[in-house]
């Protein structure tokens, strides 16, 4: 086997599916693997938060998804295209927990950061 197929990339494509449906939308967010150093970034300073109620967990928690987002495209908040930023991705985040979930699902399969076969 090609070493080439083991070897991760940092970010990959993360397409959220409509949770009714469970078809894909149009909605794509770059996120940071697992494997990145981004990612292991965001977790020293995740894990060096002070967190001491619920509403302080939850913030590290946004914090935490927002640091491993590189972009997206498809967002939009009342008809208009949301700009990426680590404030919006917050926003978002704490917005949706559907979209917090996939993402996290989408980080925890290694899968989706090796080369496409």
């Amino acid at each position: 086997m090609d070493l080439a197929l083991l070897i991760t990339s940092d970010t990959a494509e993360c397409v959220i599916s409509d949770p009714f449906t469970g078809k894909e939308t149009d909605v794509v967010i770059t996120i940071h693997g697992s494997y990145s150093d981004r990612y292991m970034k965001a977790l020293r300073k995740a894990a060096s938060t002070k967190r001491e109620t619920e509403e302080e967990i939850a913030s590290a928690s946004f914090n935490f998804f927002a640091d491993l987002v590189d972009g997206w495209k498809g967002i939009q908040v009342e008809g208009k295209d949301l700009e990426y930023s680590h404030e919006n991705a917050v926003m978002v985040f704490k917005a949706s927990g559907d979209i917090r979930k996939q993402v996290k699902n989408f980080i925890e399969d290694n899968k989706n950061f090796l080369p496409k076969r």
